[in-house]
C-alpha cells in the first residue's frame, strides 16, 4: 500500500504541476483549466488528454489505497474471498457516492447547522461528519496511538532525530500538546460558526 501511496504522490506532483499555473491552486484546479473547448493546436490536444490520463491515474490508485484496509479487514474478519470483499466494497463505496450525487437534486434537504443553512442534504451531513468529527477524533487517536502506544525505542529509530532533545520535544507533543489542541478544536466547533 505505501507504493500505491507514492505513485499516487508522485503522479500528482507530476500531473498538477504542469497546469497549476494556468488553472491556480486548490481543489477545483482540474475544472478551471484554460481552454477545455476547442484545442489550438496539436500539442496543446496531447497536453490535455496526458493531464487528464494522469488525473484519472492517480483518482484509480488513490481509490485502491483507500478500499485494501477494508478488503483486508473483511477477509480476515469473515473470511471472505478477496474478490467477493473487493466487490463488496466496490458496490458500498459506489452507494454512497450515489447518495452524495443524488443530494445535489432529487435528494436534497435543508437544515441548520450551528447557524449556518445546509442546502445539500446527505453530502452537507457526510461533509459535516468527516470534518468536523471523523477528523479531528481520528487525530487525537493517532497521536495518542503514537505517542503512548508506540515503544519509544521504536519511535526514536524510525523519526531518526539527531539531537535527544529534538526527540523529546515530538515525544511530548504528541502525548500532550497535540491531542489536547484537538480536542480544543473538537468542541469548540460551535463557537468556530457563531
Amino acid at each position: 500500500m505505501a507504493g500505491g501511496v507514492g505513485v499516487a504522490w508522485l503522479a500528482g506532483g507530476i500531473g498538477f504541476g504542469s497546469r497549476i499555473k494556468q488553472a491556480g491552486p486548490g481543489p477545483g484546479s482540474a475544472a478551471r483549466l484554460p481552454g477545455r473547448g476547442q484545442a489550438k493546436d496539436a500539442k496543446e490536444e496531447s497536453e490535455k488528454k496526458s493531464f487528464f490520463a494522469v488525473l484519472a491515474v492517480i483518482a484509480w490508485v488513490t481509490a485502491f489505497a483507500l478500499v485494501e484496509p477494508a478488503v483486508a479487514w473483511l477477509q480476515e474478519r469473515f473470511s471472505m474471498r478477496r474478490l467477493h470483499a473487493a466487490v463488496g466494497c466496490g458496490v458500498a463505496a459506489w452507494m454512497l457516492g450515489a447518495v452524495t450525487v443524488f443530494s445535489f437534486n432529487y435528494w436534497s434537504f435543508s437544515f441548520q447547522f450551528f447557524g449556518a443553512v445546509k442546502k445539500l442534504g446527505a453530502f452537507d451531513v457526510m461533509q459535516i461528519l468527516t470534518s468536523h468529527a471523523l477528523l479531528p477524533v481520528t487525530g487525537v487517536l493517532f497521536a495518542v496511538f503514537a505517542g503512548w502506544v508506540l515503544k519509544s525505542d521504536q519511535t526514536r529509530a524510525a523519526l531518526a532525530f539527531r539531537s535527544p532533545c529534538g526527540y523529546d520535544v515530538w515525544l511530548w507533543s504528541t502525548r500532550l500538546v497535540l491531542p489536547l489542541m484537538l480536542c480544543l478544536l473538537l468542541f469548540y466547533i460551535p463557537w468556530l460558526f457563531a
